[in-house]
């Protein structure tokens, strides 16, 4: 719950993802994403492709509110807007093949950082 607060916070304020982030899984044992401390608190959705590879899917999903505007018109009536929901969802999704990551894809609006690599790799 932590991650996916701090997560949230982040992609209102221009977070992105960071290829070194996603490079860091390439050739990683599977086990280390099973066991990974942050993706392991995400929901996972797995399917077998047609050539082997197994697809993880890990969605790391939430919303966050628009900040409600008002103000005051001419004749002192006040009259708001914003205040919207937004949903924000991240699909990270790992190739896996014989118990090796492949590939990591991360699709929507995700964002990475050194908590996000394999415990194997970490950042400099």
């Amino acid at each position: 719950m932590k991650f996916l607060i701090l997560s949230l916070l982040l992609l209102s304020s221009c977070a992105t993802v960071q290829q070194a982030d996603v490079d860091a899984w390439k050739g990683v044992n599977v086990i280390e994403l099973e066991t990974h401390p942050v993706f392991s608190s995400m929901s996972l959705e797995k399917r077998e492709l047609s050539n082997g590879t197994i697809q993880y899917n890990y969605i790391n999903k939430g919303s966050r509110t628009s900040p409600t505007n008002c103000y005051k018109n001419m004749n002192g009536s006040t009259n708001c807007y914003g205040g919207n929901s937004v949903s924000i969802t991240c699909n990270n999704q790992f190739s896996v093949k014989d118990k090796i990551v492949l590939e990591y894809r991360p699709l929507g609006k995700c964002y990475t950082d050194c908590s996000a690599r394999p415990e194997s790799r970490p950042c400099n």
